[in-house]
């Protein structure tokens, strides 16, 4: 909303309103990031993974969807 030159009042209302609710779900709980984690460990370890590095081009794509 800074960069935009021409923003309507109405913009900027919902941009605030969008950014009040955002603060209002915070909870103060730590969020868990193993799943994330996870996700990050696999796709680093995938080029090492003799399914994914001897797969055609296809199935690498399916590998990498998963």
């Amino acid at each position: 909303m800074l960069a935009k030159e021409n923003a309507t009042q109405t913009e900027i209302d919902a941009a605030k309103a969008k950014l009040e609710a955002a603060k209002t779900a915070l909870n103060g709980k730590d969020t868990n990031k193993a799943p994330l984690q996870s996700l990050a460990d696999e796709s680093n370890e995938k080029d090492y993974n003799p399914n994914y590095y001897n797969a055609d081009t296809e199935n690498k794509m399916h590998i990498t969807k998963r």
